[in-house]
């Protein structure tokens, strides 16, 4: 890890990921090619909760047709997120500003997977929320 006065700054290497994910409130979800085409990220936030960030880190590239992911919730499969905006094919990482804030309602965010023929493909995927008070 490289040292720096303020963790928050760029560029990342997976090391600083970790760190700074362990002073956020935040939820870990580790998928790959395998995984299910509908996973929730964590439980059910609650009233006054709102998702700031979601961070997402390729650890190992998808491959097939497209492979691709969007974030939303029980209503929506693209809330968080434009459809299809999310390239899973290529290592990196990401930081996705959700498009709506939600607080007045409870939401259970979720990852939905486009995965067409993969064999191969890993990645973490971070979410970052308030807690509400």
């Amino acid at each position: 890890m490289r040292s720096t006065a303020n963790p928050f700054l760029g560029p990342y290497d997976i090391l600083d990921i970790e760190v700074i994910m362990a002073l956020t409130a935040n939820v870990k979800l580790t998928f790959s090619y395998n995984s299910p085409i509908q996973t929730d990220i964590g439980g059910s936030l609650s009233i006054g909760q709102d998702v700031l960030a979601f961070i997402l880190q390729i650890k190992t590239p998808f491959n097939g047709t497209t492979p691709h992911a969007t974030i939303g919730n029980q209503i929506s499969p693209t809330y968080y997120n434009p459809a299809d905006s999310i390239d899973l094919s290529e290592v990196g990482t990401m930081v996705i500003i959700p498009e709506n804030i939600e607080s007045v309602n409870v939401v259970q965010p979720r990852l939905f997977l486009n995965l067409v023929g993969a064999t191969q493909g890993e990645a973490v995927l971070y979410m970052l929320y308030n807690n509400g008070s």
